[in-house]
């Protein structure tokens, strides 16, 4: 597409139709999410824990004082740190369906 390599990343999304890639990311890790929290994958058995109702993620941060500060930022970037406030803020119905094709 000629000029196009030109102009800003957000204009050239636009103009493309695309998403940004932190979006892509995100709604990939949550179809993952989806896949593992529901068992419809070997993969990442144990990585997520449930709250009381199965639905809400809950979050794996130790209160040991311990760490250091570089582990507990890598620690962010772990798919289940990732996705937690995602997932918590999706609807009930969105959660609840049964295949990621809905």
């Amino acid at each position: 597409i000629n000029g196009i390599g030109t102009l800003p990343y957000s204009e050239r999304l636009d103009r493309l139709g695309l998403t940004t890639l932190a979006e892509r990311r995100i709604r990939g890790d949550l179809i993952e999410t989806f896949k593992m929290v529901n068992n419809q994958v070997e993969y990442g058995k144990g990585l997520f824990e449930l709250g009381r109702s199965r639905r809400n993620l809950l979050t794996h941060k130790t209160a040991n004082v311990n760490l250091s500060k570089d582990i507990c930022k890598l620690s962010d970037n772990f798919i289940s740190e990732r996705v937690r406030q995602f997932w918590n803020d999706l609807p009930k119905s969105v959660r609840d369906v049964s295949t990621v094709d809905n």
